[in-house]
């Protein structure tokens, strides 16, 4: 049984966006994450974007949504550099392969959304599962090798949802 390991290298964003959203379909969303990326924010831990609503997260009675926050937008950018909002908005909003993984005892359950790029790759999006609602804690992008390991690994720890 092969289990995912990170690679000691962090993942870095290409630098440039992967997708384009070009419609007025996320504007309001778009902007939200902008607004928190930059820093204008109130409540660095409470004032948040909302950027996706999911409804077919299992173990769901109904829709549950997600927030970027700034302290997550400060690990994201410590961790992998800087990101493409429209890569983040299109990985939660049109993921490919949703996961859910069931934590035991205190920790939350987990989401996380996989949408798969051009040449290989993925964009994994993580979330902390409360109460109807979601805090974003992780984004990144895998490179063609490191997805393959991902999606083996993801496949054996959770319940998989949205294809």
């Amino acid at each position: 049984m092969m289990k995912f390991q990170r690679d000691t290298t962090k993942t870095q964003f290409s630098g440039k966006p992967i997708f384009v959203i070009s419609t007025e379909k996320y504007q309001r969303e778009i902007s939200e994450v902008e607004r928190i990326k930059s820093g204008k924010v109130i409540d660095k831990e409470k004032d948040s974007a909302l950027i996706a609503v999911l409804k077919s997260i299992p173990n769901s009675i109904k829709s549950v949504s997600f927030f970027l926050n700034y302290v997550s937008v400060l690990r994201i950018l410590d961790k992998h550099g800087d990101f493409a909002v429209d890569d983040l908005i299109l990985t939660a909003n049109e993921f490919d392969v949703g996961v859910y993984i069931k934590s035991e005892g205190v920790m939350p359950d987990k989401v996380n959304l996989v949408k798969k790029i051009p040449k290989g790759g993925i964009l994994v999006l993580g979330a902390n599962r409360f109460n109807g609602y979601g805090i974003v804690t992780f984004f990144a992008q895998y490179n063609p090798r490191q997805a393959q390991q991902y999606l083996a690994s993801i496949k054996k720890r959770g319940m998989l949802f949205g294809i």
